[in-house]
């Protein structure tokens, strides 16, 4: 994405559910981030792939007892919300990150089985707290990124991989390089899937979004050829 590297203050977000992927892990692990926010049984899902969490947060239902106690004894910040609450853990999360002044958020997901969780926290991850932040992460192999208005994304794709741009919140208006059909200042409508299932042609795909907001999701071809699971 534009913009300089070596500027951000990174946090990562571990959510629970499903292990995470170890495209995810990898990614995880090589980000060094100064932040790693643990969002209830995310604990057990970052600590299994080997970072230490800085922050718990959540209503703590699913957490396990050892694993609480563990984060007790870690010195890491522990913040905990009542279930009856209008944020989920994925939103306080995002606060948290904001509030310990992170530029990067990437938040990391397993597939799980609760897609509403999935819906909820994309729309989250395009609040108007967010503008000036670069945001992404993994669901599953999947990774994604948040492409807001006047704002070019280099999606650091392989050739043969699946690009599909999804607009948030409306319409948007985006043009690409390096995928196999182009647009340019193309309208991708809310309500419609013209975005789905495009290719990869090239490294450092490009996606500039012109209005509107869209969620870039790129999953790896060996994925998509069940080569690899």
């Amino acid at each position: 994405m534009a913009g300089n590297a070596a500027q951000e203050h990174h946090a990562l977000i571990v959510l629970g559910g499903d292990a995470l992927h170890r495209h995810a892990v990898l990614f995880a692990r090589a980000c060094n981030a100064p932040i790693i926010v643990a969002a209830d049984s995310g604990w057990r899902r970052a600590v299994d792939a080997g970072l230490t969490p800085t922050h718990l947060i959540g209503d703590m239902d699913s957490i396990a007892s050892i694993d609480f106690d563990a984060a007790r004894s870690s010195g890491a910040v522990i913040e905990e919300y009542p279930s009856a609450k209008d944020e989920t853990d994925a939103e306080i999360a995002i606060i948290t990150s904001l509030r310990e002044g992170a530029t990067r958020i990437s938040l990391l997901s397993g597939n799980g089985n609760r897609p509403d969780h999935v819906f909820a926290m994309l729309h989250s991850l395009t609040s108007h707290a967010l503008i000036g932040t670069r945001v992404d992460g993994f669901i599953g192999a999947t990774r994604f990124e948040i492409v807001r208005e006047d704002i070019t994304a280099n999606l650091e794709t392989v050739e043969g991989d699946t690009v599909s741009l999804i607009p948030i919140g409306g319409h948007a208006t985006v043009s690409t390089t390096g995928l196999q059909w182009e647009l340019s200042a193309s309208q991708l409508v809310s309500h419609e899937s013209r975005g789905m299932s495009n290719k990869a042609i090239a490294a450092d795909t490009t996606v500039t979004v012109l209005n509107g907001c869209v969620a870039a999701f790129i999953t790896p071809a060996t994925i998509v050829t069940g080569e690899e699971q």
